[in-house]
């Protein structure tokens, strides 16, 4: 009908108005306008060829942050646009086909395309796709599947821009038309960062601590990441703390600096905040603020300013839509944290999340009283055969995570007998396709504030009144 014609055409009005309309907030990125100038001299937008850009650095360096700002400052002059972080929604189980499909979703602005076939191969598609100038990032490309799943070069049409952001060079060789190295920032940009999250300005008038933020400065080498947080965790601290802090990163190796530098604000949170950033880490990057906060209401080590205390040390974001994020490099930090209490016996670390661990410390029963979460993608395992007493040392479980990412439908754990035992200090437990009728007689409820049992067996919670 006309009107939904008219509708469609308002529509598409207003998008390209918001792009237009839409001022890129620099605040805070020092450096950052000479780098958009690199930039947008390898893209040539008034080239009508296709070209791949390619933008590659070590973690933290600021190649998201760079990606984000130009396809912010230069999407109105493009068709249609998407970014995508690649890594994230891989590494989350995502088909490659679902994934390719979104892509496509998003540059040709169809809602209701279907996500469950494989669009790329309909002629209709291809077609659309060649006349249409688009700009399209992937961000934390890190595999070269990745790159021959997604990209296909005949696919764009004349005067399209492709941008891929890697800590890999090598997956970039003989795909892009050009490369742009992010290096760290130079000293006075990194000194302006730092002052910026230290004394929430750019620069500085009180002369006791210039010498020591120059100090801290050299020991970040210009990772912007790095200065954030040092930035975030000196504020408010008084100078014997800052020489303290100093002086310990002195033993390490340069090299190692960076990294030490998360953990240094790592080691300043208390318990419970320690607690709440390496449960984030491990299982609730990408929930929202609201969920997270719920699942920790009834526990005891935490506060109610956790969340805004790791926001407030630069640890973690909330985005536009109340999710929560951190930065890969802070994530790894967080792994590494876990994987250190005790490497070659997962079931003596405090957090599980990967899937073959959990399915060897479950299976064979290693499981102890040290182990606070589970988080296990049954998608990424074999069928699982479980003692009905599998539960009966994690006196300390307060998260357990059962799903399957992939939708494989398949029950792929189950028991003999029912289950005898769970813990009592339960928090959240979600479990899909749970394989039995009840839940044990003698589980004690009283501090569970999740429970999610969708595509189960289930008849019954439990007898009485918990």
């Amino acid at each position: 009908p006309e009107s939904q014609l008219v509708e469609k055409i308002v529509e598409d009005i207003l998008e390209k108005l918001k792009r237009i309309s839409c001022g890129v907030d620099l605040k805070g990125l020092f450096g950052i306008e000479k780098r958009i100038e690199s930039m947008e001299l390898l893209l040539r937008i008034d080239v009508h060829d296709v070209r791949i850009i390619g933008i590659w650095g070590m973690g933290g360096i600021g190649k998201t942050t760079l990606a984000n700002v130009v396809f912010m400052k230069l999407s109105s002059q493009f068709e249609s646009c998407c970014f995508l972080n690649v890594r994230e929604k891989w590494d989350k189980g995502r088909k490659k086909n679902h994934l390719q499909n979104e892509i496509f979703q998003a540059l040709l602005e169809e809602e209701n395309l279907n996500k469950d076939t494989q669009l790329i191969r309909s002629g209709y598609v291809q077609d659309r796709l060649r006349q249409k100038r688009m700009l399209l990032v992937l961000d934390n490309v890190d595999d070269q599947e990745q790159l021959d799943f997604l990209i296909d070069h005949d696919l764009f049409g004349p005067g399209s821009r492709i941008i891929v952001t890697t800590r890999d060079m090598q997956l970039l060789n003989n795909l892009v038309t050009d490369t742009f190295k992010v290096e760290g920032l130079n000293f006075n940009e990194a000194l302006q960062l730092f002052h910026f999250h230290a004394f929430k300005r750019s620069s500085l008038t009180r002369d006791h601590y210039i010498e020591l933020s120059r100090r801290a400065v050299n020991c970040a080498a210009g990772n912007p990441l790095a200065l954030k947080v040092w930035g975030s965790h000196f504020s408010n601290k008084n100078k014997e703390k800052w020489e303290r802090a100093l002086n310990e990163l002195k033993k390490f190796p340069y090299n190692e600096q960076v990294h030490n530098v998360l953990i240094t604000s790592y080691d300043g949170l208390d318990e419970g905040q320690k607690s709440m950033f390496l449960d984030i880490a491990c299982f609730f990057r990408g929930k929202t603020k609201d969920y997270v906060e719920r699942i920790f209401s009834c526990c005891d080590i935490f506060g109610d300013t956790e969340i805004d205390d790791l926001i407030d040390k630069s640890l973690i974001t909330i985005t536009k839509n109340n999710k929560i994020e951190m930065h890969d490099m802070v994530q790894e930090m967080g792994w590494k944290i876990i994987h250190q209490q005790c490497k070659y016996k997962p079931g003596k670390r405090s957090r599980l999340w990967n899937a073959q661990e959990i399915y060897h410390v479950l299976k064979n029963n290693k499981a102890t009283a040290a182990i606070e979460g589970i988080c296990l993608d049954v998608s990424d395992i074999r069928e699982l055969h479980l003692s009905p007493f599998v539960f009966e040392k994690m006196d300390n479980l307060r998260l357990l995570m059962i799903f399957d990412s992939k939708v494989t439908k398949k029950r792929k754990v189950s028991f003999d007998e029912d289950l005898q035992t769970l813990p009592g200090n339960l928090n959240c437990l979600h479990w899909e396709e749970y394989p039995l009728k009840s839940l044990p007689t003698n589980f004690t409820a009283e501090n569970l504030v999740e429970l999610c049992l969708p595509h189960s067996q289930l008849e019954k919670l439990w007898s009485g009144v918990q």
